[in-house]
């Protein structure tokens, strides 16, 4: 046999194919990595987005309970041809900022008064009638979080500094940290021509702004609640 007819696979060949198989497992294992992180990100994104939404639709349902069977007068938010109970907005409904609720569970902050022009803060306390029982509650955003203040006895809304709420009536509805800064819940208020559902005619009651941001960059959700039985000023 001519040894120059021989013909195999030389050293350099054999690395050059040793380094497109390397290559190839690389991009591969780049890949898996990317998809993998983007998997763990949406299902982080989601989960935050959950408690968002949950936290919007909570602080609705409860807001809504605001002045209910508050004041027996003659005139409901509608009006004296529509007899009712209706409650006074800063006594009965009162927004603070800078607020925060201690371990002890006393409630701080700065009283923002509620009129035509719109208010911001990051606390909302009102005050409610359960059978014959004056209730105040509360929401406050607080630490990337949001935290609901259950009922507990009180004369009106304006007693906020002096009501102590147990560990049992503080409820995480989103956990602290879950939110940066820049994304945190915070409120606005006004009175303003509103109707809850756009069922009735639009009166002049207590228009409530939640503002948040979501987890996606430049989104920001906002959310209005009327509250019907809060009208009086």
């Amino acid at each position: 046999m001519n040894p120059s007819r021989c013909r195999g696979m030389s050293l350099i060949s054999l690395m050059v194919g040793l380094f497109i198989g390397l290559f190839s497992l690389l991009s591969m294992v780049n890949l898996y990595k990317v998809q993998a992180k983007q998997t763990v990100q949406t299902k982080s994104t989601n989960r935050i987005d959950g408690q968002i939404s949950l936290g919007l639709v909570v602080a609705q349902m409860e807001m809504q309970k605001a002045g209910f069977g508050v004041e027996a007068n003659t005139d409901s938010c509608e009006g004296a041809s529509t007899p009712g109970r209706a409650g006074t907005v800063n006594r009965d409904f009162v927004m603070l900022s800078g607020a925060a609720i201690s371990e002890s569970g006393v409630l701080t902050g700065t009283g923002v008064t509620i009129n035509t022009a719109l208010a911001a803060g990051n606390a909302l306390v009102w005050r409610w009638k359960d059978g014959t029982t004056d209730q105040c509650s509360g929401i406050v955003s607080q630490g990337g979080g949001l935290k609901l203040l259950q009922e507990v006895a009180c004369s009106d809304a304006t007693q906020w500094s002096t009501l102590t709420w147990t560990a049992a009536k503080i409820k995480d509805v989103v956990s602290a940290g879950t939110l940066n800064a820049d994304k945190k819940f915070g409120f606005s208020a006004q009175m303003a021509p509103c109707a809850p559902y756009g069922r009735s005619a639009p009166a002049e009651v207590l228009l409530v702004t939640t503002t948040v941001g979501q987890s996606m960059n430049a989104v920001t959700v906002t959310n209005d609640v009327c509250i019907p039985n809060i009208c009086k000023n």
